[in-house]
Protein backbone atom coordinates (compact mmCIF):
# COMPACT_ATOMS: atom_id res chain seq x y z
CA UNK A 1 0.00 0.00 0.00
CA UNK A 2 1.40 3.41 -1.24
CA UNK A 3 1.83 6.07 1.62
CA UNK A 4 0.25 9.41 0.68
CA UNK A 5 -1.54 12.04 2.61
CA UNK A 6 -5.16 12.84 2.35
CA UNK A 7 -4.98 16.24 1.49
CA UNK A 8 -2.62 14.84 -1.41
CA UNK A 9 -5.01 12.66 -2.70
CA UNK A 10 -7.99 15.07 -2.97
CA UNK A 11 -5.47 17.07 -5.06
CA UNK A 12 -3.99 14.11 -7.27
CA UNK A 13 -7.98 13.07 -7.55
CA UNK A 14 -8.62 16.22 -9.09
CA UNK A 15 -6.04 15.85 -12.01
CA UNK A 16 -5.02 12.56 -12.50
CA UNK A 17 -8.52 10.56 -13.94
CA UNK A 18 -6.87 7.13 -13.10
CA UNK A 19 -5.67 7.67 -9.47
CA UNK A 20 -7.76 4.98 -8.16
CA UNK A 21 -6.49 2.40 -10.72
CA UNK A 22 -3.20 3.46 -10.09
CA UNK A 23 -2.92 3.45 -6.05
CA UNK A 24 -4.84 -0.23 -6.56
CA UNK A 25 -1.35 -1.65 -8.44
CA UNK A 26 0.56 -0.39 -6.11
CA UNK A 27 2.94 0.67 -9.00
CA UNK A 28 4.71 3.52 -7.53
CA UNK A 29 6.66 4.00 -10.99
CA UNK A 30 3.22 4.80 -12.80
CA UNK A 31 1.97 7.00 -9.95
CA UNK A 32 5.44 9.04 -10.02
CA UNK A 33 4.84 9.12 -13.75
CA UNK A 34 1.32 10.40 -13.69
CA UNK A 35 2.29 13.18 -11.18
CA UNK A 36 5.42 14.39 -13.47
CA UNK A 37 2.91 14.62 -16.17
CA UNK A 38 0.47 17.32 -13.75
CA UNK A 39 3.90 19.19 -12.94
CA UNK A 40 4.65 19.47 -16.66
CA UNK A 41 1.18 20.44 -17.62
CA UNK A 42 1.56 23.15 -14.87
CA UNK A 43 4.48 25.15 -16.01
CA UNK A 44 4.16 28.42 -17.70
CA UNK A 45 4.33 28.85 -21.20
CA UNK A 46 8.09 29.30 -21.30
CA UNK A 47 8.85 26.06 -18.81
CA UNK A 48 9.12 27.63 -15.93
CA UNK A 49 7.63 26.42 -12.02
CA UNK A 50 4.61 28.03 -11.14
CA UNK A 51 2.55 28.12 -7.98
CA UNK A 52 0.64 25.26 -9.05
CA UNK A 53 3.80 23.23 -10.35
CA UNK A 54 5.46 23.21 -7.40
CA UNK A 55 2.62 22.29 -5.47
CA UNK A 56 2.41 18.94 -7.47
CA UNK A 57 6.34 18.87 -7.19
CA UNK A 58 6.05 18.67 -3.49
CA UNK A 59 3.54 16.17 -3.35
CA UNK A 60 5.83 14.11 -6.11
CA UNK A 61 8.84 14.20 -3.65
CA UNK A 62 7.01 13.25 -0.73
CA UNK A 63 5.03 10.56 -2.68
CA UNK A 64 9.21 9.14 -4.16
CA UNK A 65 10.96 9.76 -0.19
CA UNK A 66 8.32 7.72 1.63
CA UNK A 67 7.37 4.79 -1.00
Amino acid sequence: MLNIKPEYIEDLKKEIPNYDELVKTDDLGELLIAIDDVIISKLDKNYEPTKESHKYQVIYDYVYNNN
